[in-house]
């Protein structure tokens, strides 16, 4: 393993963010999914809303040498700050600090996840492409242009307006067709023509998507007590073999509550990227001091909100919450990440990364 040549890879926008003395190795999405390609394992990319479930996620990696992702979405983290109370700078910035507490230098990436434009107006394609800026200069290293919100011509133009000029500087790519839906919303599953004339569209403008999000029944967030979880593993390997000439593979977005036994199908049916999001929320809320959490829960009811938007409204006082309250969260978090890593088959996919790049 030549670790001076892996360092190299990194790209200019992080080594700006980092300094070369930094052996942080913080890496496109589009080389590591390049490299896994066609290894049937999944990689985890955690939406971290709460700091303290991230060294947690780094020691299970760390100690399984897995590549992990860390990202957070347009609605939780944004040019004002989203429901976290992240803006790209301070994700950067809060990743980076526990990857160098951690010693975490194993291959990462950083993703700006659902980059929704929800229209075509010049308005929200501006809003997106500042914040896709704003990402790119705190230096993310991934980007998600979902426009699946619009009808799929609009959809594919909107992409590849926003997506083009990262691409060509070689970072990693999402792309999204048919919009997974939250709660109780149902969406219409994405058919194989779809993606594959969504994809052709793309490819042949010149664009290298590396993940396409594609709805296959699941949602976000969590599933209500008895609700039964749907997703179509079949028609999600349909997608991914009819792109394989073009070495897309599947982003799955919604994966809080599923159950094991489907999870652990995941890379055998041409899911790359498995998106974890409200399960790292659920650890820290359940391990906040319960004084904290009340004040949260309360506020949510008061303001008829979900108890997500408490994250923004608490987030000093969680942020600055007492060593054993820490160590609780890091702790579940931790093993909760070694079990979804043994469930998509990806231990060892760190050295994977060393051996192919």
């Amino acid at each position: 393993m030549d670790l001076n040549k892996i360092l190299d890879k990194r790209p200019e926008n992080v080594l700006r963010r980092l300094g070369k003395g930094s052996k942080v190795l913080l890496l496109s999405s589009k080389d590591i999914f390049n490299s896994i390609y066609d290894l049937n394992l999944s990689i985890i990319a955690c939406n971290t809303r709460v700091k303290w479930v991230i060294p947690g996620i780094m020691r299970a990696a760390k100690e399984l040498d897995a590549v992990v992702g860390f990202e957070l979405a347009r609605t939780e983290c944004n040019l004002e700050g989203g429901y976290t109370g992240f803006t790209p700078y301070t994700f950067f910035e809060t990743v980076v600090e526990f990857a160098e507490m951690e010693k975490f230098y194993l291959p990462f990436f950083i993703h700006a996840d659902h980059t929704a434009v929800r229209n075509n107006s010049k308005e929200e394609i501006d809003y997106a492409r500042k914040l896709l800026k704003a990402c790119y200069d705190a230096g993310y290293t991934s980007f998600a242009i979902d426009a699946s919100h619009n009808p799929l011509d609009d959809n594919k133009k909107i992409t590849l307006e926003l997506a083009y000029e990262l691409d060509k500087e070689g970072f990693g790519i999402e792309v999204e067709v048919g919009e997974i839906k939250s709660g109780e919303e149902e969406g219409k599953i994405t058919e194989v023509s779809e993606a594959l004339e969504y994809i052709s569209f793309l490819t042949e403008n010149s664009l290298t998507p590396d993940l396409l999000a594609v709805n296959n029944g699941s949602k976000h967030g969590n599933y209500k007590e008895g609700e039964e979880v749907f997703i179509d593993l079949q028609r999600t390997k349909e997608i991914f073999d009819a792109l394989k000439k073009l070495r897309v593979g599947i982003a799955q977005h919604g994966t809080t509550g599923t159950p094991d036994e489907i999870i652990r199908k995941f890379p055998f049916h041409g899911i790359k990227k498995v998106n974890v999001g409200t399960l790292w929320q659920n650890i820290a809320h359940s391990n906040l001091p319960p004084d904290l959490f009340k004040k949260m829960k309360d506020w949510a009811e008061a303001n008829k909100k979900d108890i997500k938007y408490a994250n923004k409204e608490f987030k000093k006082e969680i942020d600055s919450i007492e060593k054993d309250f820490q160590e609780k969260i890091i702790e579940k978090s931790y093993l909760e990440t070694i079990k979804l890593i043994k469930a998509l088959n990806s231990s060892g996919s760190a050295n994977a990364i060393f051996e192919r790049s």
